[in-house]
């Protein structure tokens, strides 16, 4: 008997060992499927990212590729011009206005690398958003899973306490069974001690003392019969309120499980949701920034193509004019070489001329002396004034001769120094139009670029105002989706507290 109420007094060890095994059994699934959600979104992530950055570098090294390459001809081109059309004054302006052009050019050079890295810095900020984002929610799912096992551990003292109040009626059925097992004993003392007495005594005295014991050993038996009952409610009554509690854990745990696996997806849907938006946003964005670039790099191109061509019509014309130039230097020089001639036979003539003018008078004073001789002489008159006559006429000749020398000199002097003043006045003129020309070109091609710098940096500012007003809608769009979701998790919280 008391064998029999041994067994019955331990508990089954089912109910709670399937409850420490649910609990183990959730704690581990809810940490494999946070190990396989993390793992799944890192890996996610770095791919795209991955995707991105390769991208984003090759499209870097294509364009800084044909940027350098496009300087490295522009620069090419510069020296080559410079080594062919920088003479001296009209060089000097040459060479500013390429200098302006290749500042310009860096500038352009400075812009597209500021460019760049706002695109770099804006990259690094929505990394450093989506890494916040994912501590956010990590951190909201490691105190979900806090609370839960925390709810976990008071559910293991509650069945903690359970277990100590059964092992508790457990000692007092043993020490119930223990009493039972005396009054059994001294039923038997007394048992042996009637006989005892029926043997020495009477039989009334007897019979009464055997009445007496058979009442205290039935009252005994009833005592130990509403003890069983006792214990048997006890015992009823606490794996009742094992299993209710027991369902009540499961159906909370259920609740949680589900609450939280509807939490999950709603948040995966909406991280989804906010990725797609991000990733369109930021493909159009990158499509936007391209297509300027590309419009700039051809822009640019085309700068560079039209500055090329302006400079090598520029070259053309300083080759021609510098032909032309050289061609007059060598009129010029044909015509110094006449008129150093033309001043040799002047001279020559000169000297003809005072020879003449040296016969002439030889001739004059000949002539003199022989009509004065013929005078001393008194001969005939006839032949004196013949003679006279001829040597008269012999000296107005000489006299013309003269003059008519003289008159050709000058004449050719004068014709040749008109000519010389005329091709000086052409060079000069010549060289004031070249400079002029290469003045207008100059300042034309410094127009143009001042203009285009202008448009560059006002399609630069108008870029960056556009890029500051999305960044500012994006942190607007974010705080919002912060406060829905600090909103949600308060609900949620509420939720679990009632």
């Amino acid at each position: 008997m008391a064998s029999g109420a041994g067994k019955a007094a331990q508990p089954p060890p089912g109910p709670g060992s399937a409850v420490n095994g649910t609990a183990a059994d959730f704690q581990n699934i809810e940490q494999e499927l946070y190990d396989y959600q993390m793992h799944s979104k890192m890996c996610k992530k770095i791919a795209q990212l991955t995707k991105v950055i390769y991208s984003l570098n090759m499209k870097n090294e294509e364009q800084e590729a044909a940027l350098q390459a496009l300087s490295h001809a522009h620069h090419e081109e510069l020296h080559r011009i410079l080594v062919e059309t920088c003479h001296e004054g009209e060089g000097s302006a040459l060479r500013t206005r390429l200098l302006e052009l290749q500042e310009s050019l860096d500038e352009q050079q400075r812009v597209g690398a500021q460019v760049q890295a706002d695109f770099e810095c804006f990259r690094i900020h929505m990394g450093e958003r989506e890494r916040e984002t994912e501590a956010e929610l990590r951190k909201e799912f490691e105190e979900r899973l806090q609370f839960a096992e925390e709810e976990l551990q008071e559910v293991k003292a509650q069945m903690s306490d359970a277990q100590e109040e059964s092992d508790r009626l457990s000692k007092e059925l043993e020490k119930a069974e223990e009493q039972i097992q005396e009054l059994e004993a001294k039923c038997e003392e007394l048992q042996e001690t009637a006989d005892v007495g029926r043997r020495s005594e009477g039989e009334e005295t007897q019979k009464e003392e055997k009445e007496a014991d058979l009442k205290r050993v039935k009252a005994l038996l009833e005592e130990v019969r509403e003890l069983k009952e006792e214990r048997d409610r006890a015992e009823a009554e606490r794996w009742r309120a094992q299993k209710e509690e027991r369902e009540q854990w499961e159906r909370r745990m259920s609740d949680l499980t589900e609450e939280s696996e509807e939490t999950r997806r709603r948040m995966e849907a909406e991280w989804r949701e906010e990725r797609r938006r991000w990733e369109e946003r930021e493909e159009e964005e990158k499509k936007g920034m391209h297509s300027a670039l590309r419009e700039r790099v051809k822009r640019a191109e085309a700068e560079a193509e039209s500055h090329l061509e302006r400079l090598a019509e520029s070259k053309r014309n300083a080759v021609k004019l510098q032909e032309r130039i050289q061609d007059l230097e060598e009129e010029l020089e044909l015509d110094r070489r006449r008129v150093s001639e033309a001043e040799g036979v002047a001279k020559r003539a000169e000297e003809e001329l005072g020879v003449a003018k040296e016969r002439l008078l030889l001739q004059e004073d000949e002539l003199q002396s022989r009509a004065e001789e013929l005078q001393n002489r008194g001969g005939c008159e006839v032949c004196v004034c013949a003679e006279v006559d001829e040597l008269r006429s012999q000296v107005s000749r000489l006299q013309s001769k003269n003059r008519e020398l003289e008159l050709q000199s000058s004449g050719r002097n004068s014709d040749h120094a008109r000519q010389i003043r005329q091709h000086a006045e052409a060079l000069s003129s010549l060289r004031s139009e070249m400079v002029r020309a290469q003045t207008e070109e100059l300042r034309r091609i410094q127009k143009h670029a001042d203009d285009e710098r202008d448009k560059l940096q006002k399609d630069i500012e108008e870029e960056r105002e556009t890029l500051q007003k999305e960044r500012e809608q994006e942190k607007d769009e974010f705080d919002r989706v912060q406060r829905e979701r600090e909103g949600e998790k308060e609900a949620l919280h509420k939720e679990v507290e009632e």
